[in-house]
C-alpha cells in the first residue's frame, strides 16, 4: 500500500508541475502578446496621417531640381520662391535666372529649380503636368503679362537687363549672350544665339520673334 501511495503522490507531483510549467508558458505567452500589441499601438499613434491638412497660416510646397535638399516644405503664408530656395537650399549649377523670385507660393504647388546644364520649358510643363512653376516667362498674376511681351531687342547691343525681358532669359545666361558676342564677334543671324551655352532650340522659339542682330 504505501508503495501505491507512494507512486499515486508523485505522479500528481509529477502532474503539479506540469501544470505550473504550462502556466508559466501561457503567462508569458500573453505577456510577449501584449507588449507587441502596446508596441504596435504606440508606432500606430507616432505614424503621420496621410493626406493631413496644412496648418493655418501655412502652406506646403514640393520643392525639388537643382536644390540641395529635395522634399515637402511646410512654409508661412505669404513666402516667396526665394524663401523656398534659402529653405531647400540651392546647388552651384542651380539657373535660378529662369525663376521668378518674387513670386508667392501656392500651397500644394511644385517648385523646379533648373539646373544650368539643361533647359525646361515651363510652358510645357505646365500644359502637360498642371502645376505652378513659378519661371520668369509665366503669367503674372497682378499684371497679367508675361516676360514674352516685349520690343525688338538686338542682341548685338542689348545689356543684361534688356537681354533678361526676354522669355526664359536670365540673368545668367544673358550674361553668357553679352560673353559670346565679346569673345567671338557680333551674331550676323538670330539663330547664332543658340551657339551660347544654355540656349537650345526650345528658348530660341520662345525669343525668336522679339530678336534682331541690326
Amino acid at each position: 500500500m504505501d508503495k501505491q501511495a507512494d507512486k499515486k503522490t508523485k505522479r500528481q507531483s509529477s502532474l503539479n508541475m506540469q501544470k505550473i510549467i504550462i502556466g508559466v508558458v501561457l503567462v508569458l505567452i500573453f505577456f510577449a502578446a501584449g507588449a507587441r500589441f502596446g508596441v504596435y499601438l504606440s508606432n500606430d499613434q507616432s505614424a503621420p496621417v496621410v493626406g493631413e491638412e496644412t496648418a493655418p497660416g501655412m502652406l506646403k510646397v514640393d520643392i525639388k531640381g537643382a536644390v540641395a535638399n529635395p522634399g515637402l516644405y511646410d512654409l508661412l503664408e505669404g513666402s516667396r520662391v526665394a524663401d523656398a530656395l534659402a529653405a531647400a537650399g540651392e546647388l552651384s549649377n542651380a539657373e535660378t535666372g529662369l525663376l521668378n523670385m518674387a513670386a508667392i507660393l501656392v500651397d500644394g504647388t511644385e517648385l523646379i529649380v533648373p539646373y544650368q546644364s539643361g533647359e525646361i520649358d515651363w510652358n510645357e510643363l505646365a500644359q502637360s503636368r498642371g502645376g505652378i512653376y513659378y519661371g520668369s516667362d509665366t503669367a503674372d498674376d497682378t499684371t497679367g503679362t508675361t516676360a514674352a511681351m516685349v520690343g525688338m531687342i538686338n542682341i548685338n547691343t542689348a545689356t543684361v537687363e534688356e537681354l533678361q525681358q526676354l522669355s526664359g532669359i536670365g540673368e545668367v545666361k544673358a550674361q553668357r549672350i553679352i560673353e559670346h558676342r565679346e569673345q567671338n564677334g557680333p551674331f550676323v543671324t538670330i539663330e547664332q544665339i543658340m551657339n551660347v551655352s544654355g540656349i537650345g532650340n526650345a528658348t530660341f522659339e520662345k525669343i525668336r520673334e522679339h530678336i534682331c542682330v541690326e
